[in-house]
């Protein structure tokens, strides 16, 4: 699996270490057409070329993807509702660092390559939010991570960047599953984003500028321009 696209004009407005939001005319691109949902959702739909680097490896019970220049994640399968065609299914990749110590209010750091291959064949938690937060586990807030699903490794396919709603205080990725939408021809990348007083607390310093869960979903942007390749790809999106 390798994701890239082209940024490399200067009116992008993405900057994961800019410590103030940019504007973004945001506008889907999908021969789907529009998806409209009832509550507050990033939608971003990308032409792009086939996912690269896919085998079944025979030491793992999954497909096994290469994102190039991070690392290999094994996945898992599923199939859709009505027609029970295959998904395959990568979840919780982290996009981002985890975010603590002097960065839990700020922007997000992009993530670091890994070596071996990553199991990503389980849903994972949410970011922490007042029914599921616990002092006794440190790693709650290791939450930024997108889960990506697609019914062929192999074709082109749009992709459409779902945003889960909730509030800005509840939700995960887990609750918005692929089993409807994968009955199309897309790829679907669901993401996660720190929510409540982790993701928007601001006291005006750089220590905790306010926003964060914003440069989150900017940082998962990034991810996406990074590591999947487009063709004639418009870096326009639509603010759902």
């Amino acid at each position: 699996m390798h994701f890239r696209l082209d940024t490399s004009e200067s009116d992008w407005p993405v900057h994961s270490t800019n410590s103030s939001l940019n504007s973004s005319t945001i506008r889907t691109v999908s021969s789907m057409g529009r998806l409209q949902y009832s509550f507050a959702a990033l939608l971003s739909v990308l032409t792009i070329a086939s996912i690269i680097g896919t085998s079944l490896a025979q030491d793992y019970q999954g497909p096994v993807v290469d994102i190039q220049g991070l690392g290999s994640v094994l996945g898992t399968m599923g199939e859709t509702a009505w027609t029970g065609r295959p998904i395959y299914q990568f979840f919780n990749i982290k996009y981002a660092e985890a975010p603590v110590g002097e960065q839990r209010f700020r922007a997000p750091i992009s993530v670091l390559p890994w070596s071996g291959v990553m199991n990503v064949t389980a849903p994972g938690r949410g970011c922490p939010q007042r029914r599921t937060i616990s002092q006794d586990d440190p790693d709650a807030e290791d939450c930024l991570t997108l889960s990506v699903y697609s019914n062929d490794l192999t074709a082109n396919r749009p992709v459409m960047l779902y945003v889960h709603g909730g509030a800005f205080v509840v939700g995960s990725a887990e609750r918005f599953g692929p089993e409807y939408l994968l009955e199309k021809d897309i790829v679907l990348v669901v993401i996660q984003y720190r929510l409540g007083t982790l993701g928007f607390l601001s006291t005006g310093t750089d220590a905790i500028p306010g926003n964060a869960a914003m440069y989150d979903v900017l940082e998962s942007l990034e991810w996406v321009s990074r590591h999947i390749p487009s063709v004639e790809t418009q870096r326009r999106y639509d603010l759902w």
